[in-house]
């Protein structure tokens, strides 16, 4: 069996919503009342119906990495998709970014955001700005995104990648807002602004770093989190041999770190 992974992602009507990306040039794999599969070439996409969606304040979003990002940028654009900062659907055009790949986007009716990203060649060797391969966790800060991956940046060590609502052309909120951040390196993760000044929402989510270093670098780790954190469980030796604890820290965010004896 292969593995693989699709975003599950919103839509107000089905119909709409085929219609639309048929257009953009996908074709239909699965349907009922309330889920509908897309494909185009080796990617698959998953709607779930969503009728009380509100595009406006709808933070979903997805990566899509294809080797033709301008061939299916024409097509979306072939489809009556318009570049513009403004309504839906929209496009961002195609730019090289920091990392060295070519990026555009997609805001299709429903609010959802689509990043388009041009894989890199085969040959191209890794770099500190390869995009990791699997899930990558992507926090929404209220208005602390910059503090907070610098931040972890200091942590963790890597790159700091950040983009600003004004760089991206987006006339929503702060211009100096960070519409997306990623930190490359042992710890990749992503974050952007939300507008709001309520806390995080993690619910029961916990970001797990169990064996991702060696004990003296996750000792350190651990440290830092802690400093100025909201609740602690200390990092100590458990009784099945092993070292872990908890820390949710200064942003919100919970770590669950720890390493073998």
């Amino acid at each position: 069996m292969t593995d693989r992974a699709a975003p599950n992602l919103p839509s107000r009507d089905l119909d709409a919503t085929a219609a639309f990306y048929a257009a953009c040039g996908f074709v239909p794999g699965y349907r009922d009342d309330g889920w509908l599969i897309l494909h185009r070439d080796g990617v698959e996409l998953e709607f779930f119906l969503f009728r009380d969606l509100d595009p406006e304040t709808s933070s979903f979003r997805c990566s899509l990495r294809v080797d033709d990002v301008d061939e299916l940028y024409r097509r979306i654009l072939d489809a009556g998709v318009e570049e513009g900062t403004v309504g839906r659907p929209r496009l961002h055009p195609v730019r090289r970014e920091s990392w060295g790949q070519r990026v555009g986007y997609l805001i299709d009716p429903d609010g959802t955001q689509l990043q388009l990203i041009e894989n890199s060649p085969a040959s191209s060797p890794p770099s500190l700005h390869e995009r990791p391969r699997g899930a990558v966790p992507y926090l929404f800060l209220p208005g602390s995104a910059r503090e907070a991956l610098g931040f972890y940046s200091s942590v963790f060590g890597g790159e700091l990648e950040l983009h600003t609502r004004a760089g991206f052309g987006r006339e929503d909120g702060s211009p100096e807002a960070i519409a997306h951040g990623a930190l490359h390196g042992p710890v990749p993760l992503f974050g952007a602004d939300e507008d709001t000044s309520a806390p995080i929402r993690t619910g029961g989510t916990v970001l797990s770093l169990l064996g991702a270093a060696d004990p003296e670098t996750t000792e350190r780790w651990f440290s830092r989190l802690s400093e100025g954190a909201i609740e602690v469980d200390p990092l100590q030796q458990r009784a099945w041999g092993d070292h872990d604890g908890q820390v949710t820290d200064r942003f919100g965010v919970r770590w669950l770190i720890g390493y073998s004896a």
